[in-house]
């Protein structure tokens, strides 16, 4: 439609604006960037199209180029929030921290949320926090809550009383955390607040310079009475190593297509001499039939049906060796507990992984098995299998 479009209305840049969107989802990328290009050649104050075109720029590795078009957009509108969240997030990528977190408060601006809080009650890190009430409030998905939930510690220690809101789902396992004086789910009652603060502006608030191990150490702690209930199921003796494994995240991620891995495509992974346990929450269609193969032939069990809850899949993680887990929220689980924990990242990853480094400044325990080439898992595949089987038994 939009190939017409351009076609019939040649001089409308909107319409190569929109054929730009269409040939990235396509994954024409060389036409993608000269679609954008056209558009700001026919409209020089395009912000979209330059911001469209320095995230295409960005997701070939592109960065200076791409840093160059969200200069231009802000050069046109300062307070274009999709350039500033989009510089933020490449300099965060690129480990340019303290410029990144500050940009980053744009995104409330950018129309993806609105935190639903007083804007003159913000913490910002400069108001004195002492005996004060401090509500922490997650926003985004549950790896963001179980990622930046650690930096609640340092406003219990500068003496403040946190209360601390967590999606439903997250409460039993976050019920207890000790970094916090009090811990309520999202559709409990919010009682009287001096200060909030969303989880992920923490590092801004605090001024949070590189993530490093002080940092990187287990937060969490699975219950002990739930982790016993696994005793029956892993008995404890000499035995093949044990592995938790999450091949795909939530459906509704906009990144999800990039992020997830089909079932099928892992299957090599399950030759090597390992238990393999599934702690995927969501099995969907295009994977039943390879989940029921794996299942048969003992390469893999299911036990999905018990992990009714994040505290149910931490005692689990407990009792295994490693987690191998695309980039989603159990990833985020077993880095703060301490497990050990082989990310299989996109050729473009989430900016809080980085480039190019095997290890993660978040979780000490982490591995980072990154793409080679965009859209092709066969490389990780293949290490994620060599590594598997040099693992010793325990």
């Amino acid at each position: 439609m939009f190939v017409h479009l351009c076609k019939v209305h040649p001089q409308l840049a909107e319409a190569h604006y929109n054929r730009g969107t269409l040939l990235g989802t396509m994954g024409r990328y060389d036409d993608e960037l000269d679609a954008y290009r056209q558009a700001i050649a026919l409209k020089p104050r395009f912000v979209r199209a330059y911001v469209n075109l320095g995230v295409a720029l960005r997701d070939l590795r592109r960065f200076d180029e791409a840093l160059l078009q969200f200069r231009k957009a802000l050069s046109i509108d300062p307070n274009d929030a999709g350039a500033r969240t989009n510089r933020a997030q490449t300099n965060l990528l690129l480990g340019e921290f303290e410029h990144g977190w500050r940009e980053y408060e744009w995104r409330w601006r950018d129309g993806s949320g609105d935190h639903g809080f007083p804007q003159h009650s913000l913490w910002t890190g400069a108001q004195p926090i002492g005996g004060k009430t401090v509500l922490v409030h997650h926003e985004q998905g549950f790896g963001d809550t179980l990622q930046f939930v650690r930096f609640v510690d340092q406003l219990s220690a500068a003496g403040a009383h946190v209360v601390l809101r967590v999606q439903d789902a997250l409460l039993p396992l976050l019920r207890h955390y000790p970094g916090a004086a009090e811990v309520i789910g999202e559709t409990d009652q919010v009682k009287h607040f001096d200060y909030h603060i969303p989880t992920m502006s923490l590092p801004f608030a605090l001024k949070v310079g590189t993530p490093g191990p002080a940092l990187s150490g287990p937060y969490l702690q699975a219950d002990e009475e739930l982790v016993r209930q696994w005793d029956e199921l892993l008995p404890v003796a000499r035995r093949r190593p044990r592995i938790g494994i999450v091949w795909s995240g939530s459906r509704t991620h906009l990144n999800d297509h990039n992020r997830s891995i089909p079932l099928e495509q892992l299957k090599p992974v399950f030759e090597t001499d390992a238990e393999f346990f599934a702690l995927q929450p969501d099995v969907r269609d295009s994977d039943r039939a390879c989940l029921a193969q794996l299942e048969q032939s003992g390469a893999l069990r299911d036990v999905s049906g018990r992990l009714t809850s994040f505290a149910e899949t931490a005692a689990l993680i407990a009792r295994l060796d490693l987690v191998v887990s695309v980039d989603t929220a159990v990833a985020h689980l077993a880095g703060a507990l301490g497990k050990p924990v082989w990310i299989a990242l996109p050729f473009m990853p989430d900016w809080r992984w980085q480039l190019d480094r095997s290890d993660s400044p978040w979780y000490a325990n982490a591995r980072l098995f990154r793409q080679t080439t965009r859209g092709d898992w066969t490389d990780v595949v293949a290490a994620l299998r060599a590594e598997i089987n040099a693992l010793p038994d325990v």
